[in-house]
């Protein structure tokens, strides 16, 4: 059981491309995205999400699992982000 996975490197705005690493016994994972602007919306590999909840259940395979990340701000300005 993991609780907390670090992310590589430390969140950044400009940075579009995130790692992290977990023991070969983990076969899934949920993330709780957050996003400061409340009238965001969130996507992940292309499920919704609600800011600071838990997403869907992500299977991971051996070797990388991408999972992909949608920010769409209030005003329609779309951020892309990508974990691996």
């Amino acid at each position: 059981d993991v609780r907390a996975i670090t992310i590589e490197p430390v969140f950044d705005p400009a940075t579009t491309s995130y790692t992290a690493s977990v023991p070969s016994y983990i076969v899934r994972t949920v993330i709780t995205p957050t996003t400061v602007d409340a009238g965001a919306t969130i996507a992940m590999s292309g499920s919704a999400v609600i800011s600071g909840t838990a997403s869907p259940t992500f299977t991971l395979g051996v070797g990388d699992t991408v999972i992909r990340t949608v920010v769409t701000a209030e005003n329609g300005i779309v951020t892309k982000r990508s974990l691996r």
